[in-house]
């Protein structure tokens, strides 16, 4: 029990006090990142014949790896639920993080019992580069900006919603304005949300515009309205992420405050 303890306190402890947990943090991060700069390679035709055997390799070494590393998460939940030991695995299994493992070791595994033509390997492809989100548990960065956008997360909720309002609403306008002149390019909702999407963000691709005098005035007021929209959730997310940040110091802080050898230095 106290060997699954200390595993547990490794791989999922606190990176600022011990250091075996750092460096396993680091290990694999690294490990993701260079298995994602390979998946990118690996897209390269020309490359695949030098880098086959590498990639495999690698590939085979990475899901190694963090299959072990799922299966004594798996064993070590206990520790993570304490209040639910006994449902402990399956709140594990069920998890947003769980679920990640999970699928950035699967698509190695499934060709192997499952039979798989090109279009099936190639999403299996993709379900990799979902090794990429495991890094919300090691990256202390990552960790602190999911933390960031936990705590706004009903502003940003409500400005989704207003900016959803606002594309329906610019959308409709347009559609009426514009469908006489234009009938082929705005014939319906469907490619005036087109237009409002791409208005809205700052975008502007150009293959949908206004040509009345009267859509161009609502288009670039459109556009205006879209400057704010993009800027009230980067505002929110900045402000929350300081937040979050400085909250970080002041426990970081009051952790060397407490510690005993600082104490004695100060009363020295």
């Amino acid at each position: 029990m106290q060997i699954l303890r200390k595993i547990h306190s490794i791989i999922d402890g606190n990176i600022e006090t011990n250091k075996l947990s750092r460096h396993y943090n680091i290990f694999s991060s690294a490990l993701i990142i260079i298995s994602i700069l390979l998946i990118i390679l690996e897209s390269f035709e020309e490359l695949e014949i030098y880098l086959s055997s590498i990639i495999y390799t690698t590939e085979t070494f990475v899901v190694i790896f963090f299959s072990i590393e799922y299966i004594i998460r798996l064993i070590t939940s206990p520790f993570q639920y304490p209040n639910k030991k006994f449902i402990a695995p399956f709140l594990f299994i069920v998890s947003f993080l769980g679920i990640i493992d999970l699928l950035s070791i699967l698509p190695f595994y499934l060709p192997m019992f499952i039979n798989s033509n090109l279009t099936f390997l190639r999403v299996l492809r993709l379900f990799r580069l979902m090794r990429i989100f495991k890094l919300l548990r090691y990256s202390e960065s990552v960790r602190t900006l999911g933390k960031a956008l936990s705590r706004i997360k009903t502003e940003l909720f409500s400005t989704l919603f207003i900016t959803f309002i606002v594309l329906l609403f610019s959308a409709n306008i347009m559609y009426i304005v514009e469908n006489k002149a234009q009938p082929d390019t705005f014939k319906n909702m469907g490619e005036s949300l087109w237009w409002a999407v791409a208005t809205l963000t700052t975008v502007g691709y150009g293959d949908i515009y206004p040509v009345t005098s009267l859509g161009k005035v609502i288009s670039g007021i459109m556009a205006l309205v879209g400057i704010g929209i993009v800027a009230i959730p980067a505002g929110l997310l900045s402000s929350a992420f300081v937040s979050e940040i400085e909250e970080r110091k002041r426990k970081k802080t009051g952790r060397i405050n407490k510690c005993p050898h600082c104490e004695n230095s100060i009363k020295k």
